[in-house]
């Protein structure tokens, strides 16, 4: 699936990752809150979901290691599956919940000086109130990230309203595509004619025409981009830290100016 300098990148990487949670753990469990609602959004919103992305990550590193080799089984892709969909879903969370943490502690309303709706909080490019309270520097950052947001919500709307995040169990070279199709309609004949022992060696040829990698996608007909998860995670991962830092940064300029 991966060539070895790949597997022990991958791997550089995933190690780090329990450093990287309890780095931010520390900090934002310890951190002097000016109000209630974003002490709550901070500690028991993001903490806990950060916590999530490392678990599932752990998890996914577990199941399908990057070294694996073969045809993961049913049960593996189910778990596999689980975890990649619940991390992309607590992706998001994290984002909205940094979004909140900010708007409660620099108190951010609207013009009228009533509290923001929830659908206007994010940190995405259509909260415009919420961008526009950042410093220069911080737009700036988020303007470089407008790709990868674009990624993170192609992933997430699928997830919750079309076609869920998928792992092809199996994959087939296009030149020998015919000969699997061909294969398959053998091994249907000779399951209907009772002939085992032909349908066997079908199978064992349609078989030998598999193999796996460690993509993931959503919709067919949409034609959606190709995931490769390991790899994806982990970057997802970095994004969320590095943007709860520069959060970070963005409150302890709020707390000067108080």
């Amino acid at each position: 699936m991966y060539t070895p300098e790949a597997i022990a990148e991958l791997q550089r990487d995933f190690a780090g990752v329990e450093q990287k949670y309890h780095a931010l753990l520390l900090h934002y469990a310890q951190r002097q809150y000016r109000t209630v609602r974003g002490k709550e959004f901070a500690t028991q919103g993001f903490l806990r979901r950060l916590g999530t992305l490392k678990r599932c990550i752990q998890n996914v590193f577990q199941y399908l290691p990057p070294e694996f080799k073969g045809i993961p089984d049913a049960d593996t892709l189910a778990d596999t599956t689980i975890a990649l969909q619940a991390f992309l879903f607590n992706i998001f969370g994290c984002l909205d919940n940094l979004a909140w943490i900010w708007v409660e502690e620099k108190d951010l309303r609207k013009p009228d000086g009533k509290p923001l709706p929830w659908n206007w909080v994010g940190l995405g490019s259509k909260y415009t109130t919420v961008r526009r309270s950042f410093t220069q520097e911080f737009r700036d950052y988020l303007a470089t990230r407008k790709d990868w947001f674009s990624h993170l919500e192609n992933y997430r709307n699928a997830l919750a309203h079309r076609i869920p995040v998928y792992i092809p169990p199996h994959c087939v070279d296009p030149t020998n595509r015919a000969r699997y199709d061909e294969l398959e309609n053998l091994i249907s004949i000779e399951v209907l004619a009772g002939n085992a022992q032909a349908e066997v060696q079908h199978r064992a040829e349609q078989e030998s025409l598999k193999f796996f990698r460690p993509w993931m996608k959503h919709s067919f007909e949409e034609n959606s981009p190709i995931g490769i998860i390991h790899q994806q995670m982990l970057i997802d991962f970095v994004t969320i830290e590095e943007f709860a830092w520069r959060i970070r940064d963005q409150l302890d300029q709020l707390a000067q100016r108080h």
